[in-house]
């Protein structure tokens, strides 16, 4: 934990609210309109993401399906520069400061679908002992530096599906 505020250390942190200038520290990672167009997704980055699985009032809105076929298509594309955005040893990756690790979720048949995924990202967070399961008197830890292609797949497919994570790359950049 010492090493990992070593190197948050090196950022500027300031309230996001209040800088209306953040553009130069965040990067914005999306498909090219081509690739989303060949998807017929042009408008999924004006949707309301994954608020719009199985969202009748959404437009548009997606079946898990496509949603998953979306995902799967980003990381097959994102796998290209994976090792150029997320350095090995260099990339922290850390709940949102006001939310955890878990998906805050209830799981209704319509949200069934993240499951799967859901209990591979707990199971690899356990694995790393990031995250204590069952819930302990141990607070789990707060940050984790992404070692490999593995874990930023499995990290994203999360933060896709409404784990509020934050990616800090390089001692100047932050994926949200």
């Amino acid at each position: 934990m010492k090493d990992l505020i070593l190197i948050l250390s090196q950022y500027d942190f300031y309230d996001w609210e209040q800088n209306e200038n953040i553009d130069q520290y965040v990067l914005k990672i999306g498909m090219p309109a081509d690739l989303l167009a060949d998807l017929e997704a042009e408008s999924l980055y004006e949707s309301f993401g994954v608020e719009a699985v199985n969202n009748e009032y959404a437009n548009p809105s997606y079946s898990p399906e496509k949603w998953l076929e979306l995902e799967n298509q980003f990381f097959i594309w994102l796998k290209k520069s994976i090792d150029f955005l997320f350095l090995k040893g260099e990339t922290i990756v850390t709940p949102n400061l006001k939310d955890d690790w878990r998906l805050n979720e209830d799981w209704h048949d319509e949200n069934k679908w993240m499951l799967p995924d859901y209990n591979e990202y707990l199971k690899m967070l356990q694995e790393e002992n990031i995250l204590n399961l069952p819930a302990s008197l141990k607070d789990d830890y707060r940050g984790a530096l992404i070692e490999n292609e593995f874990e930023v797949e499995k990290l994203g497919r999360m933060a896709t599906k409404g784990v509020h994570l934050l990616f800090f790359q390089i001692k100047k950049w932050s994926f949200p």
